[in-house]
């Protein structure tokens, strides 16, 4: 895809800064720079974007004694609504803080 740049494509001091807020580009933001690109572009990906996920990160640390460790994980939520989904890890890291 051609064209789809950001006001903060060539900075990004501000998008460090903006998502330390929240979501950043949020889903308005998003959809403007998308549909400010190419026409034929937009239309292609238009269903396959937004801001809900069933993916989530939870980085935890943890200190034995002395030793300190983190794991990452890439978990996904299962259906089965509040309290009823499966949460299925898909991938486990392991680093130093």
């Amino acid at each position: 895809m051609k064209g789809i740049n950001g006001d903060y494509s060539g900075n990004p001091d501000l998008l460090v800064s903006e998502r330390k807020k929240g979501c950043f580009p949020d889903k308005q933001a998003f959809g403007n720079i998308v549909h400010n690109a190419d026409a034929k572009d937009s239309t292609v990906i238009q269903g396959y974007w937004g801001d809900e996920s069933t993916y989530f990160r939870l980085t935890t640390r943890v200190n034995l004694g002395t030793t300190e460790f983190t794991l990452y994980s890439l978990l996904k939520a299962g259906s089965g609504g509040v309290g009823g989904g499966k949460v299925t890890p898909l991938l486990r890291t392991f680093g130093t803080p």
